[in-house]
């Protein structure tokens, strides 16, 4: 979801536990609502390409106008960046956070990794039974792992205890999944190679998956080829966070007067924007993998 910044960081809060409603008796009953939080701190970001000006005058003006388009084209895939990238070993390149949502370095307000199979939940009590929003190996995507996953998330409850009413409505898969998930979700009609439910294996029955969720492709996920994500993406709070301080500004030193002109013969393009992109609540995605 997108969260419009003001300052040089920002808090993020959201509910553990959705109050229930009661019979009146009496007073109203005040209920305690445990609220999460944590802080995200804004960063600055930049692209910046140089154009030789004499190649450009003598031939190839065609060819350096798509990159400075190109460029552009980058600043309006920041946020899908933000998410998505595969993790890289260059400290400036940007990370997305489903490549390192299940290590260390991604722990939330919890004490857990994003995605990790031990949340508690109740994170004040150390006896809290524990939850998963994970699964590392033995679950490739399939219309009975799809289901178990679903009802997995359709079972989490909150710190008091009550159900927290998630609805699974996205499936987020690598192209390499992309037929999987258009035959879990669209086919009219399967027939499981194992038995699944009341069907036997191989026996054509309607699809019972059919409509219960959308599916996205992110062609930045090919080489997860195994992975997928299942996400509650509806709710008036979202699984993830981009936090947005200053948006994408594009500014071109092009002038004879410049320096990289006068010094250099050499044109340059930038745009740099700032804010960050953070986890929301666990229980609103799930990631798992063959």
């Amino acid at each position: 979801s997108l969260f419009p910044s003001e300052g040089e960081t920002e808090p993020h809060v959201w509910m553990d536990r959705i109050p229930q409603l009661r019979k009146w008796y009496g007073d109203r009953k005040e209920n305690n609502v445990g609220l999460r939080s944590y802080t995200l701190a804004n960063i600055p970001f930049e692209g910046t390409i140089g154009l030789d000006k004499f190649k450009v005058e003598d031939n190839s003006i065609g060819s350096f106008d798509n990159a400075v388009r190109q460029l552009a084209e980058q600043a309006k895939k920041w946020p899908d960046a933000m998410l998505f990238n595969a993790s890289s070993a260059d400290p400036t390149a940007i990370s997305g956070l489903l490549a390192g949502g299940a290590s260390t370095a991604s722990v939330t307000y919890d004490g857990q990794p994003f995605f990790s199979t031990a949340h508690p939940q109740n994170p004040d009590n150390p006896a809290s039974a524990t939850q998963s929003n994970y699964s590392s190996t033995g679950m490739a995507l399939t219309h009975a792992n799809f289901s178990a996953v679903r009802a997995i998330m359709r079972n989490y409850k909150g710190a008091d205890g009550f159900p927290l009413k998630v609805n699974p409505n996205l499936l987020v898969v690598p192209p390499a999944l992309e037929t999987t998930a258009v035959n879990i979700l669209e086919s009219e009609w399967v027939a499981p190679t194992a038995a699944f439910g009341g069907v036997a294996a191989s026996a054509p029955s309607q699809n019972a998956l059919r409509g219960t969720a959308d599916y996205l492709v992110v062609d930045d996920l090919a080489g997860q080829d195994t992975t997928w994500y299942l996400m509650d993406v509806k709710s008036v709070l979202k699984p993830f966070i981009f936090q947005l301080r200053t948006p994408a500004q594009f500014v071109s030193l092009t002038k004879p007067t410049d320096p990289n002109m006068f010094n250099q013969h050499k044109l340059l393009y930038g745009v740099d924007a700032r804010g960050n992109a953070g986890f929301s609540a666990y229980f609103l995605a799930y990631s798992a993998t063959a």
